[in-house]
């Protein structure tokens, strides 16, 4: 090999060092860490949990469960309603701001975007005052004929706190990837359109979405990932029974000190937003090479 090419891979072998270094330690150690104790292996807990380690019996326990199969359940189909009514919202705001110039476009920019700033906790429990009975919110529904007398908004078996907490959070984020989507249209795609007849609802449908629909994609797959494996939220809002496997997790490890199960749902955790990304990825690849 010439020494210049030898000496060149050193260079990148040198840069990458330290970053690789860096989520070894912090990333794929506390993962190999986890993924032992799933199998009864005492790396976190410090003591054995059975005897005869390893074993796939807490596997099986998460198997046979209906607590845990029913919080990945749960937290999947709760999380996706949510990023849906996000993408929707969200991408309309985008298109309002984007397409027409009315009085309060300044304000409403800005105003969007408040949610960026609040924490995940403070978020909660800002919900959680307003949708529970009394709230300004429950009442204001309730006398819109919304919802009836003794209706349940937080910590409902459906989650709807959740899904409104999560929603509110993740709008922003979306109008934003949506609104930088949409100024990288070519103007001159549109303006051919307009000039051979079509109206602003072809040039939506057969322009501005299709263009932009990668960061709609995009913003979806990521707001999915950070909503499914939320815990402020879900602890907050939800209720005892479903709840987030998250929740569930922060029982058994901390309130129950059962170390090695709650090790395995992290796995399946982990295992099931790989799954989710690559089959996500999969279909928005097919996807975009129809358009």
């Amino acid at each position: 090999m010439p020494a210049v090419a030898l000496k060149g891979r050193l260079t990148i072998v040198l840069f990458l060092m330290p970053i690789t270094l860096f989520y070894a330690l912090v990333w794929l150690y506390p993962l190999i860490l986890v993924f032992l104790q799933s199998f009864g292996v005492p790396t976190l807990s410090g003591k054995p949990e059975v005897e005869g380690y390893p074993t796939t019996e807490f596997y099986r326990e998460f198997a046979s469960s209906p607590r845990y199969l029913t919080a990945l359940w749960f937290s999947f189909w709760n999380s996706l309603v949510a990023v849906l009514v996000s993408i929707l919202v969200g991408y309309l705001l985008a298109l309002v701001l984007f397409l027409y110039d009315f009085r309060g476009k300044r304000f409403i920019s800005v105003l969007y975007k408040l949610p960026l700033f609040v924490p995940y906790l403070v978020a909660a429990f800002m919900w959680w005052v307003l949708l529970v009975p009394k709230g300004y919110v429950y009442e204001f529904l309730k006398a819109l004929g919304v919802i009836g007398q003794g209706a349940q908004l937080v910590n409902d078996p459906l989650g709807i706190g959740i899904i409104v907490a999560n929603t509110w959070m993740h709008i922003p984020f979306v109008a934003l990837v949506s609104l930088g989507s949409l100024k990288l249209v070519d103007p001159s795609l549109v303006e051919a359109a307009r000039v051979l007849g079509a109206d602003m609802r072809r040039v939506l449908r057969h322009i501005y979405i299709p263009l932009t629909l990668p960061g709609i994609l995009a913003s979806l797959q990521l707001i999915f990932l950070s909503m499914f494996g939320g815990f402020s939220v879900a602890y907050i809002l939800g209720a005892s029974f479903p709840t987030y496997m998250s929740v569930t997790i922060y029982e058994d490890v901390v309130q129950r000190y059962l170390w090695s199960i709650g090790s395995v749902q992290a796995v399946i955790y982990l295992i099931s937003a790989l799954v989710i990304t690559y089959t996500y990825s999969k279909i928005s690849r097919k996807g975009l090479r129809r358009i």
